[in-house]
């Protein structure tokens, strides 16, 4: 089925506990059985209903639609099925129920209509995005069924489970191939990860001319969707010119690059061009520029951006207070920024801005080092060096940190 309403389903804030002995066999039996399809026997009226639903979706009118879908989603209509499990996984007209929706999508996959492989590839969006030993398998088993229908789209979600080890084991090999795929198919992001990929896990010679390779085949893509105003795509861009790595380093393409996705109000890229122009020996732009960009990503939630600007501050450039600092490192302690953790932690070991307070300061630098953040494991064994009467407990350190 080719409806709006299957291009933004995304799960971005839930969790859910997948695995229920009953709907987890429930689930693992229907796995089994989807090739057996069964024929839709749809009434007149019910396709009616349905279509007029879809339209509803398509203007916002959520309410409306849940009204129509109802009763035709519980009969033996695949679509509407589909459709209302949209809704109740989002919440959209109706109160969220993603048991229901998961129930309704598993029903959904049984049939033999157009949205068959919409539905198995929105269950593996819903189990990858649930909590729970197996929900990444089951998530991977509904994305490969996806596939085999039809859904090239899952070619993506098949390349990061063999690339993160996400339900299955890790497998290079395996992520190349879904990425290049997907590349082929269209997807900007599948190239640019195709392209960092290639480059990480052979950094010699050849994998840098492979990677290089891939990128002059993919660029016209990758930049076409970023002047489409996909700001992952001119993001990607941007930090490709800034560091001499798979193309040699160009300043001035990169700044263009993170202008253009921070124009979309994309807060990594406003963080990333402002750091890129501290770190020039001469800013490219103007000191107001720097903080404006910082502060407005730090406002849309972007936690480095609030470290950014308390590192600011604490040292005073372009005439910022330096107890401004205090603020941004608070905010990015709350957001769970590691790097202002540590600067935290090291202004109450040493008095400066905030009271001297050991115990505030050893707290903090566990915390940051839970999050695996070199600077703060390597003041927490400060502590520990400096403070022998303060009980650090270092069982919080990553293994291969422990001394």
């Amino acid at each position: 089925m080719n409806t709006p309403f299957v291009k933004i389903f995304l799960y971005a804030a839930f969790v859910m506990v997948c695995i229920i002995a009953l709907k987890q066999e429930a689930t693992i039996t229907l796995l089994r059985n989807t090739t057996e399809q069964i024929q839709p026997q749809v009434q007149p009226i019910m396709e009616q209903e349905t279509a007029a639903a879809l339209r509803l979706q398509e203007k916002g009118n959520w309410a409306a639609a849940a009204d129509l879908l109802r009763k035709n989603a519980y009969a033996n209509n695949p679509k509407a099925k589909l459709a209302y499990a949209f809704q109740l996984a989002k919440g959209w007209g109706v109160k969220r129920n993603l048991n229901a929706a998961r129930d309704l999508l598993l029903q959904a996959t049984n049939y033999d209509f157009s949205g068959r492989a919409d539905a198995a590839y929105e269950l593996g969006k819903l189990y990858k995005f649930s909590r729970g030993p197996d929900c990444q398998t089951i998530a991977f088993k509904w994305f490969s069924k996806s596939l085999k229908w039809g859904k090239q789209k899952a070619h993506l979600e098949l390349a990061k489970a063999h690339a993160r080890a996400l339900g299955v084991p890790k497998d290079i090999t395996l992520a190349r191939y879904h990425y290049r795929q997907a590349a082929l198919n269209g997807s900007p992001s599948a190239a640019i990860s195709l392209v960092q990929l290639i480059y990480k896990t052979n950094q010699d010679n050849k994998g840098v001319v492979e990677a290089r390779s891939a990128l002059r085949e993919f660029l016209p893509l990758i930049e076409a969707a970023a002047n489409k105003g996909k700001s992952q795509a001119a993001r990607s861009l941007a930090r490709l010119y800034e560091k001499d790595s798979i193309v040699s380093a160009d300043i001035a393409k990169a700044i263009f690059w993170y202008e253009k996705a921070s124009t979309t109000g994309d807060r990594a890229a406003m963080h990333g061009l402002a750091m890129l122009a501290l770190n020039q020996n001469e800013l490219p732009f103007s000191e107001e520029k720097i903080v404006e960009l910082l502060e407005t990503s730090a406002d849309l939630g972007y936690s480095g951006a609030m470290t950014a600007l308390g590192r600011l501050h604490l040292e005073q450039r372009f005439q910022l207070p330096q107890k401004g600092a205090i603020t941004w490192f608070q905010k990015g302690i709350a957001s769970g920024h590691p790097g202002s953790m540590e600067e935290m932690a090291r202004l109450h070991l040493k008095g400066s801005i905030v009271p001297k307070n050991k115990a505030a300061a050893l707290d903090l630098a566990k915390q940051g080092a839970k999050l695996k953040h070199k600077g703060s494991i390597s003041l927490l064994l400060e502590i520990q060096s400096d403070f022998p009467d303060l009980s650090s407990n270092f069982s919080t350190l990553p293994a291969d940190k422990k001394g």
